[in-house]
């Protein structure tokens, strides 16, 4: 609001006067109804606000609120011990990376045989962890005529930027150990 102000040229109780307030007490908080606004501008139609305003209000928010892409990973193991081991186990990842979104793609590693990581980057963390929740699934069921498919799930799926780096390698250390 300070910085909207100080643009435009008005006082900062003014602006929080005529729309503020009122914002922060419906949503809770004025933050929460800048991110609101993010996606339904139209909240603002109920106020008496200039047009210059609000495209000023508008675009300073969708500045400042842009959301960072986040990373989303879980690490499991993958084995096969049929004839068509290799082909099943290829066959059931890339049935798990199909189920990324053309926004949001799943990519799959081998670190060493039989571990495997996950990763999808995605704007909404939570439907992330969804979306590899769901490609888990498909690696699971992988092919019903081999049995011997087997999947063993080392880390649930996890936003990746929880920890610092080192913090990090040391909780997969942890996740690896237990």
């Amino acid at each position: 609001m300070r910085n909207l102000a100080t643009t435009e040229r008005r006082h900062v109780q003014d602006l929080y006067e005529s729309f503020g307030w009122e914002l922060a007490d419906e949503y809770g908080h004025i933050l929460e109804a800048f991110k609101r606004l993010l996606t339904e501008p139209k909240i603002l139609d109920k106020y008496q606000i200039p047009e210059d305003i609000k495209r000023a209000l508008l675009k300073n928010i969708e500045m400042r609120l842009t959301p960072q892409p986040v990373k989303v990973r879980t690490d499991f193991e993958v084995t096969c011990f049929s004839y068509a081991g290799i082909d099943a186990i290829k066959g059931a990842l890339t049935a798990g990376m199909n189920c990324g979104t053309e926004i949001n793609p799943i990519t799959c590693r081998l670190i060493a045989p039989p571990l495997y990581v996950m990763t999808c980057n995605t704007l909404d963390q939570d439907f992330g962890i969804q979306l590899l929740q769901g490609a888990l699934d498909k690696v699971k069921v992988g092919f019903p005529s081999l049995p011997s498919l087997q999947l063993r799930l080392d880390s649930c799926p996890t936003l990746l930027q929880k920890f610092p780096k080192p913090l990090f390698a040391a909780h997969m250390l942890m996740q690896w150990v237990a």
